[in-house]
């Protein structure tokens, strides 16, 4: 389990990590390396590479919530204290985080999902999603992502596998749901937990990304889904380009994704046509940020000495900062 969590830092441990302290200076702002938090492995449990290790991040208003390994934690947003951890009995590929904050649910490698209320610490449930029913071999089908919604006490679920099988589920009663966690510690009896539907899309599924209502899937292509097998958008890749990871801006205009060759691809979201690739240097990971009518990409590089780059976009994706 990564739990274990040592908030703020020591001089000399902030020296050997980034070496001295840097400090870089925007148009409008001036950025400082500091450590807020350090997460450790708390097991013997083993990483074989980085993408062994999943591990991501998500912010609200009041909270900041780091899911790794394992274990999912949630601190305030000046990482001085730790609000609530979670550990689960497998990796995690997928978490999201309900508009109240009450809520959270996880999916899980061994194809389980976790619903968890952070108001009265505790697991609500726990439900198994049954695999595709084309019987593919175990190799060829993982679980890829979730989306999560808590509308007028009603729970919506969505887990899509990597073979192409979305699964939507519904909770009708959270208020009962809640209620009767409290008595009864038997998670896996829930009745009021059910299937919607169950259908095929039939693509390669690598990573997926909503869209209001929609889901946006990149596998071989991305494409748009607004339905049931109602694809409407697709841009399909040269055989060189595999999309990890893709994200919308704020205001749904463009697509920034992440690419098997380390590189970024701006791609717009109204045409689904490339815009930009950039590859200056090699990119393991990124995050959107969104302030005052200006989206910037923070990328983290993948090279020996790892380093953080600020850029700006759209356009030619003009490196603003670099930080080491």
């Amino acid at each position: 389990m990564w739990d274990g969590i040592t908030i703020g830092y020591s001089s000399a441990d902030e020296t050997i990590n980034f070496g001295t302290r840097a400090v870089a200076i925007g148009d409008s702002r001036i950025f400082e390396t500091t450590t807020l938090a350090t997460i450790k492995r708390t097991c013997d449990e083993k990483c074989v590479s980085k993408e062994d290790l999943k591990i991501s991040a998500m912010c609200t208003q009041d909270l900041m919530y780091i899911s790794g390994g394992r274990s999912f934690a949630s601190f305030n947003t000046s990482i001085t204290e730790i609000s609530q951890t979670f550990g689960f009995p497998n990796q995690i590929v997928d978490a999201k985080i309900s508009d109240d904050g009450c809520y959270l649910i996880v999916l899980l490698y061994d194809w389980t999902i976790y619903c968890c209320s952070f108001t009265n610490p505790r697991i609500l449930f726990i439900k198994r999603v049954s695999k595709n029913p084309r019987c593919l071999p175990s190799e060829m089908e993982s679980p890829v992502g979730l989306f999560f919604s808590h509308k007028e006490n009603h729970f919506y679920i969505t887990v899509i596998t990597s073979s192409g099988f979305i699964n939507k589920f519904i909770c009708n009663n959270v208020m009962e749901l809640t209620e009767k966690s409290v008595l009864d510690n038997d998670f896996k009896n829930i009745e009021n937990l059910i299937t919607l539907k169950t259908f095929d899309i039939h693509e390669n599924v690598k990573t997926v990304c909503g869209m209001y209502d929609n889901i946006l899937i990149a596998g071989d292509s991305i494409c748009l889904y607004e339905g049931e097998n109602m694809r409407s958008k697709e841009f399909l890749f040269p055989d060189n380009y595999k999309i990890k990871k893709l994200v919308f801006t704020q205001d749904k205009s463009f697509i920034i994704c992440l690419t098997d060759s380390k590189t970024m691809l701006l791609v717009c979201a109204f045409t689904f046509l490339p815009v930009k690739e950039w590859n200056k240097v090699p990119i393991s990971d990124f995050t959107v940020m969104q302030e005052m009518g200006t989206t910037s990409v923070l990328l983290l590089t993948d090279e020996i000495q790892p380093s953080l780059m600020l850029v700006s976009m759209p356009g030619n994706l003009i490196t603003i900062n670099n930080f080491y």
